[in-house]
């Protein structure tokens, strides 16, 4: 199977984690992260 389209879109996409149980030092990592990015 070939899904071009979705492809493309994986390759463009940057999903961040959102989760209401993330505790600081998480948020903090995916802060850092994002920053650096």
């Amino acid at each position: 199977l070939s899904f071009p389209i979705t492809e493309k879109i994986h390759k463009e996409v940057l999903s961040i984690p959102l989760n209401s149980s993330l505790n600081a030092s998480e948020i903090q990592h995916i802060i850092t992260t994002l920053n650096n990015y």
